[in-house]
C-alpha cells in the first residue's frame, strides 16, 4: 500500500519581540496598555509519500517527507520500520 500526501500551513504572528517592526500598532488582547510593535509570518508545504509492505507475519514500511519554508529552508525527513 502506498500513501500520498501534503499538507500546507500558514502561521502569522504579532508580537512585541520576534517579527519585522509594523508601521502601526496593534493592541494586545487582555493588557490595559499593551501593543503588538513586530508581526512575523511563514509558510509550510510538506510532501509526503509512505509504502508499507506484509509478508506473511512481518510488516515493513518506509517513508520520507521533505518540508518546503517560504524562508527559503527545506528539511528532508526519511523513517523506515520493521515489525
Amino acid at each position: 500500500k502506498t500513501t500520498l500526501g501534503f499538507d500546507y500551513r500558514f502561521e502569522h504572528i504579532y508580537s512585541n519581540v520576534l517579527g519585522e517592526p509594523m508601521n502601526d500598532t496593534i493592541p494586545a488582547p487582555f493588557e490595559t496598555n499593551g501593543l503588538f510593535t513586530r508581526k512575523a509570518q511563514k509558510t509550510y508545504l510538506s510532501l509526503f509519500a509512505d509504502h508499507d509492505i506484509q509478508i506473511k507475519k512481518w510488516h515493513a514500511s518506509a517513508g520520507l517527507m521533505a518540508t518546503f519554508l517560504s524562508t527559503g529552508n527545506g528539511y528532508f525527513y526519511p523513517g523506515a520500520e520493521i515489525g
